[in-house]
């Protein structure tokens, strides 16, 4: 029972708590924060 449920902790519910607890999101279509792509050189000084 308790090897059972720290598995399933492991496996499912932390995962899950740390894309919450850091707002990832599975798309990841988002842009950086500064709002420029690092690629284009563009806003980078």
């Amino acid at each position: 029972g308790g090897t059972f449920a720290g598995t399933v902790l492991t496996l499912v519910f932390l995962p899950a708590m740390y894309s919450i607890w850091f707002r990832i999101r599975p798309d990841g279509n988002e842009r950086p924060q500064g709002g420029h792509s690092l690629s284009t050189g563009k806003g980078v000084s």
